[in-house]
Protein backbone atom coordinates (compact mmCIF):
# COMPACT_ATOMS: atom_id res chain seq x y z
CA UNK A 1 0.00 0.00 0.00
CA UNK A 2 1.24 3.22 -0.84
CA UNK A 3 -0.30 6.46 1.03
CA UNK A 4 0.89 10.28 -0.79
CA UNK A 5 0.04 12.74 1.18
CA UNK A 6 0.64 16.60 -0.50
CA UNK A 7 0.15 19.81 1.08
CA UNK A 8 0.20 23.54 0.09
CA UNK A 9 0.59 26.44 2.62
CA UNK A 10 -2.94 28.39 2.61
CA UNK A 11 -5.13 30.42 4.69
CA UNK A 12 -7.77 28.52 3.38
CA UNK A 13 -9.12 25.85 6.01
CA UNK A 14 -10.60 23.96 3.29
CA UNK A 15 -7.45 23.25 1.65
CA UNK A 16 -5.69 22.06 5.04
CA UNK A 17 -4.97 18.02 5.27
CA UNK A 18 -7.02 16.27 8.35
CA UNK A 19 -4.36 14.53 9.33
CA UNK A 20 -6.86 12.67 12.40
CA UNK A 21 -8.82 11.08 9.25
CA UNK A 22 -5.47 10.20 7.28
CA UNK A 23 -4.35 8.54 10.89
CA UNK A 24 -7.14 7.15 11.24
CA UNK A 25 -8.13 5.52 7.64
CA UNK A 26 -4.05 4.61 7.00
CA UNK A 27 -4.05 2.78 10.12
CA UNK A 28 -7.43 0.33 8.91
CA UNK A 29 -4.78 -0.45 6.03
CA UNK A 30 -2.29 -1.65 8.71
CA UNK A 31 -1.64 -5.55 9.46
CA UNK A 32 -3.85 -6.74 12.60
CA UNK A 33 -2.62 -9.07 15.51
CA UNK A 34 -5.41 -10.91 16.73
CA UNK A 35 -5.94 -10.63 20.57
CA UNK A 36 -5.22 -12.49 22.76
CA UNK A 37 -1.37 -12.14 21.73
CA UNK A 38 1.78 -14.05 23.35
CA UNK A 39 5.25 -14.07 22.54
CA UNK A 40 8.00 -15.92 24.41
CA UNK A 41 11.83 -14.56 24.72
CA UNK A 42 13.97 -16.46 21.77
CA UNK A 43 10.98 -17.67 19.88
CA UNK A 44 11.41 -15.31 16.43
CA UNK A 45 8.37 -13.11 14.94
CA UNK A 46 8.05 -12.22 11.26
CA UNK A 47 7.87 -8.70 11.20
CA UNK A 48 5.61 -6.92 8.85
CA UNK A 49 6.71 -5.99 5.27
CA UNK A 50 5.47 -2.66 5.93
CA UNK A 51 8.22 -0.70 6.13
CA UNK A 52 7.04 3.08 6.95
CA UNK A 53 7.48 3.19 10.69
CA UNK A 54 7.87 7.07 10.12
CA UNK A 55 3.80 7.40 9.26
CA UNK A 56 2.99 5.05 12.71
CA UNK A 57 4.95 7.88 14.64
CA UNK A 58 7.26 10.70 13.92
CA UNK A 59 9.62 9.85 16.69
CA UNK A 60 9.63 6.18 16.66
CA UNK A 61 13.80 5.20 15.98
CA UNK A 62 14.03 3.70 12.08
CA UNK A 63 15.74 0.75 13.93
CA UNK A 64 12.58 -0.87 15.19
CA UNK A 65 10.64 -3.03 12.87
CA UNK A 66 6.44 -2.81 12.42
CA UNK A 67 4.68 -6.21 13.35
CA UNK A 68 0.43 -4.80 13.95
CA UNK A 69 -1.74 -3.47 14.53
CA UNK A 70 -2.89 -4.78 18.25
CA UNK A 71 -6.07 -2.57 18.66
CA UNK A 72 -7.24 0.53 17.54
CA UNK A 73 -9.77 2.70 20.50
CA UNK A 74 -10.99 6.30 19.89
CA UNK A 75 -7.87 7.76 21.35
CA UNK A 76 -4.98 5.48 20.41
CA UNK A 77 -3.51 2.94 18.23
CA UNK A 78 -1.71 0.10 20.04
CA UNK A 79 1.04 -1.52 18.13
CA UNK A 80 3.52 -4.10 18.35
CA UNK A 81 7.17 -3.35 17.15
CA UNK A 82 10.47 -5.04 16.88
CA UNK A 83 13.94 -4.54 17.95
CA UNK A 84 15.89 -7.07 15.79
CA UNK A 85 19.81 -5.50 16.44
CA UNK A 86 20.65 -8.12 19.41
CA UNK A 87 20.87 -11.85 19.10
CA UNK A 88 17.22 -12.27 20.78
CA UNK A 89 14.30 -9.92 19.28
CA UNK A 90 13.19 -7.34 21.93
CA UNK A 91 9.15 -6.47 21.47
CA UNK A 92 7.44 -3.24 22.43
CA UNK A 93 4.32 -2.17 22.50
CA UNK A 94 3.79 1.39 21.62
CA UNK A 95 0.69 3.52 22.44
CA UNK A 96 0.22 6.50 19.33
CA UNK A 97 -2.53 8.97 19.40
CA UNK A 98 -4.51 10.42 16.42
CA UNK A 99 -1.72 13.19 15.88
CA UNK A 100 1.17 10.50 15.65
CA UNK A 101 2.84 11.12 18.53
CA UNK A 102 3.78 8.63 21.23
CA UNK A 103 1.63 8.09 24.08
CA UNK A 104 3.77 4.98 25.87
CA UNK A 105 6.28 2.09 24.72
CA UNK A 106 6.51 -0.62 26.86
CA UNK A 107 8.86 -3.23 26.56
CA UNK A 108 6.75 -6.72 26.80
CA UNK A 109 10.10 -9.10 28.01
CA UNK A 110 11.19 -7.61 31.46
CA UNK A 111 14.12 -9.77 31.08
CA UNK A 112 16.38 -10.78 28.71
CA UNK A 113 17.00 -14.53 27.46
CA UNK A 114 19.61 -15.57 29.24
CA UNK A 115 21.62 -18.54 29.95
CA UNK A 116 24.66 -19.99 31.10
CA UNK A 117 26.10 -23.02 32.67
CA UNK A 118 24.91 -22.28 36.10
CA UNK A 119 21.64 -20.39 35.29
CA UNK A 120 18.60 -19.32 32.87
CA UNK A 121 15.89 -17.63 32.24
CA UNK A 122 12.77 -17.63 30.18
CA UNK A 123 10.38 -14.47 29.34
CA UNK A 124 6.97 -14.25 28.08
CA UNK A 125 4.06 -12.15 28.02
CA UNK A 126 0.32 -11.83 26.93
CA UNK A 127 -1.61 -9.18 25.93
CA UNK A 128 -5.61 -9.93 26.03
CA UNK A 129 -8.48 -8.51 24.24
CA UNK A 130 -8.92 -5.82 26.92
CA UNK A 131 -5.08 -4.73 26.42
CA UNK A 132 -4.26 -6.44 29.71
CA UNK A 133 -0.74 -7.36 29.91
CA UNK A 134 1.34 -10.66 31.51
CA UNK A 135 4.23 -10.51 31.88
CA UNK A 136 6.01 -14.17 33.23
CA UNK A 137 9.59 -14.86 34.11
CA UNK A 138 10.78 -18.31 34.92
CA UNK A 139 14.45 -18.39 36.14
CA UNK A 140 16.47 -21.39 37.12
CA UNK A 141 19.46 -21.46 38.95
CA UNK A 142 21.05 -25.48 39.27
CA UNK A 143 24.41 -27.20 39.80
CA UNK A 144 26.53 -28.97 37.28
CA UNK A 145 28.38 -32.28 37.61
CA UNK A 146 31.99 -33.11 37.03
CA UNK A 147 30.96 -34.11 33.02
CA UNK A 148 28.16 -30.88 32.59
CA UNK A 149 25.09 -32.83 33.70
CA UNK A 150 22.43 -30.64 35.29
CA UNK A 151 21.81 -32.35 38.96
CA UNK A 152 18.30 -32.23 39.25
CA UNK A 153 17.95 -31.70 43.60
CA UNK A 154 20.16 -28.75 42.98
CA UNK A 155 17.63 -26.82 40.65
CA UNK A 156 15.98 -23.89 41.78
CA UNK A 157 12.82 -22.30 39.95
CA UNK A 158 11.42 -18.97 40.71
CA UNK A 159 8.10 -17.45 38.60
CA UNK A 160 7.67 -13.68 38.57
CA UNK A 161 4.34 -12.36 37.05
CA UNK A 162 3.62 -8.94 36.63
CA UNK A 163 0.59 -7.77 35.34
CA UNK A 164 -0.23 -4.01 33.56
CA UNK A 165 -3.02 -2.08 32.10
CA UNK A 166 -3.52 0.15 29.05
CA UNK A 167 -5.76 3.08 30.20
CA UNK A 168 -8.38 5.15 28.06
CA UNK A 169 -5.78 7.64 27.65
CA UNK A 170 -3.00 4.77 26.25
CA UNK A 171 -0.71 5.06 29.30
CA UNK A 172 0.24 1.59 30.23
CA UNK A 173 0.44 1.20 34.18
CA UNK A 174 0.58 -1.52 36.48
CA UNK A 175 -2.74 -3.48 37.29
CA UNK A 176 -4.02 -3.08 40.43
CA UNK A 177 -5.74 -6.57 40.46
CA UNK A 178 -3.95 -9.39 40.76
CA UNK A 179 -6.04 -12.06 38.57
Amino acid sequence: MLLSLSCNESSNRDDKVDFKAVSKSFVLELPKLHLPYSGICGQPVKPSLYAGIKQIADSLPGDLSFVGVLKQTKTFVAVLLLDTRADVQSHYLVTVNNKKYIIDKFQLFSEDCNEDEFYKIQSEYTIDTALRIKQTNNSETYERTDKGEIIESSIVRVANTRQFIIDNNGRIKPSISSK
